[in-house]
């Protein structure tokens, strides 16, 4: 199978045959464990097929240390002794995640594939894993080729089982969540591009923040973003495709922000020139909720682009972060490294833009 054939698969839909399935090591069942450790010493193998008559079993490095603590030395101890048998099957055409549920069912780490009755190999559990986490983009191609919520939907549903998978995996959960963060921006993006207008896209930049905004989220939390809209721009079906995009998240698992933090609301859906305006007075002004809403944006977003016209990302620095409050008032003194802490521990925000115009 080519490598753009596999890139197109997705994580249902992919097979147990597209993963590393372990061509079959036979080893007869009469034979000692010393000869047959020497055997797969020299294949540079872990496990073993075992034949005695009609029956097919398994010997594993985990046998072998179960063997030793028997009476009888490992030269004189047949290995059909020590191996399981009735193995687990999974067939070469059966979805990978159902190899997946009749590991964690049955409790196993290696399930025996067949192709039309014939043994095809052994898929073991860190293989599996390998070939998700190798393969991780394959959600990334079904997000950015996705045509409606619905299959975004299905797409971070898959998200959350290999969370799952990684997490179960052992695989440290630093780069699952480095992972995580990059699958939910496209995500985001995309989401964005489908129920906003083209014009609208293009003249808007979408921020996403708290936990998801500081690249932490790994597991789904409530709805925190924001909208900022070009300077004179006007569109008919802004409130609409907020309101749309809203219910998108509600569908692929992030309920509503109880403190009302979306783009839902008009504070948080208004142009670039407000909502410098809007920073200034959390930043200098006397209200008591000024506070409160600086927590909210008190850190530089990270952008995500959801028009492939513009760059990347525009220039998220800290310094520039403080410059969308206006020039004519004197910048506050710079805050400690515990102060600053405390400031961006709610809700750092991130950004899904169209274009480098603030």
């Amino acid at each position: 199978m080519s490598e753009s054939q596999r890139e197109m698969l997705s994580l249902v839909t992919a097979r147990v045959r597209d993963a590393y399935v372990r061509k079959p090591f036979y080893v007869d069942g009469g034979l000692d464990l010393v000869s047959v450790c020497r055997l797969m010493s020299a294949q540079g193998l872990t496990s073993a097929l075992v034949t005695d008559a009609e029956r097919l079993g398994i010997f594993t490095t985990t046998d072998l240390r179960d063997a030793l603590l028997r009476e009888t030395p490992p030269a004189q101890l047949a290995v059909r002794e020590v191996s399981r048998f009735g193995l687990i099957e999974v067939d070469a055409d059966a979805e990978l995640f159902e190899a997946l549920w009749l590991m964690v069912r049955h409790r196993v780490h290696r399930l025996l594939v067949r192709d039309r009755g014939a043994v095809l190999g052994v898929l073991g559990q860190l293989d599996l894993v390998s070939f998700v986490a190798n393969h991780s983009h394959i959600v990334a191609v079904q997000i950015d080729e996705a045509h409606s919520i619905d299959e975004l939907a299905a797409a971070a549903r898959r998200v959350d089982a290999m969370v799952e998978l990684l997490n179960d995996g052992g695989i440290k959960i630093e780069r699952i969540a480095r992972l995580v963060n990059e699958l939910n921006h496209r995500l985001f993006a995309r989401a964005w591009g489908l129920v906003a207008p083209a014009e609208v896209v293009a003249n808007t930049c979408l921020l996403v923040m708290g936990s998801e905004g500081r690249g932490e989220q790994i597991l789904k939390t409530d709805q925190d973003n924001a909208l900022l809209v070009r300077d004179g721009f006007e569109h008919a079906d802004l409130e609409a495709s907020a309101q749309r995009f809203h219910e998108a998240l509600a569908a692929f698992g992030y309920p509503p922000c109880p403190g009302g933090i979306m783009l839902t609301e008009p504070l948080w859906r208004c142009s670039v020139a407000r909502f410098r305006q809007t920073l200034a007075e959390w930043v200098h002004g006397p209200g008591s909720d000024g506070p409160m809403h600086r927590r909210s944006s008190s850190m530089p977003p990270r952008w995500l682009v959801t028009n492939r016209c513009f760059p990347r990302r525009v220039s998220t620095c800290e310094s520039c972060w403080p410059a969308a409050m206006p020039s004519s008032r004197a910048s506050p003194p710079r805050p400690t490294s515990s102060t600053s802490r405390r400031a961006g521990g709610s809700s750092s925000p991130r950004a899904a833009t169209s274009s480098r115009w603030t």
